[in-house]
């Protein structure tokens, strides 16, 4: 496709058509050419679009584009933001695309969010991605967790996924938790 090969040229284009920011298709081609040399000049040039439901998909496209490459950038820039909304909107999305290939690393960086809500839902999330394909690495790494991190429903998905697989690991994980902690609590 010619906008990739040309990205600038593409843009100007699109934002010369008085319809053409509508093209998100286009747009987004042109803009994941340009993240693959800078996120920071992508998604400067995504605040130039006018239209703010296409600049919010686009911006949200190129978050999850730039997960995998890049995915402590990319989580940096979407924690930076100054609307919540906006922060949380795309750093989940990095996360939850991170989390289909390398669920291990979407963890890692799950567990350095600031916002108790959304670490927990993109723990779970890692967590509900890695368990079916190797229960007992998810399984290490829940145990492996901080007790303020591992909720009862973290630890009931985590379980399901190592019993589904094999119930003797799944024993041995529930023996490792300790009566009254977090995982237990109603």
């Amino acid at each position: 496709m010619w906008a990739a090969n040309d990205p600038d040229l593409a843009l100007a284009a699109v934002a010369a058509d008085p319809d053409g920011k509508s093209n998100s298709s286009l747009v987004y081609s042109a803009l994941s050419v340009l993240a693959r040399k800078s996120l920071p000049d992508a998604m400067g040039r995504v605040s130039e679009i006018a239209d703010a439901d296409v600049r919010v998909e686009l911006t949200e496209r190129l978050a999850k584009f730039c997960s995998e490459a890049e995915p402590e950038e990319a989580l940096g820039w979407a924690q930076s933001m100054d609307d919540y909304a906006l922060q949380s909107r795309y750093s989940k999305a990095i996360l939850e695309s991170l989390s289909t290939s390398y669920p291990a690393k979407a963890l890692e960086l799950a567990l350095t969010l600031d916002h108790p809500p959304l670490r927990e839902e993109s723990t779970r999330w890692a967590f509900m991605q890695w368990g079916p394909r190797d229960p007992k690495a998810a399984t290490a790494a829940f145990l492996a967790l901080p007790e303020n991190v591992r909720t009862k429903n973290l630890a009931k998905d985590v379980l399901n996924f190592a019993l589904d697989r094999n119930p003797k690991q799944a024993l041995e994980v529930a023996s490792k938790l300790e009566q009254g902690s977090p995982e237990w609590a109603e």
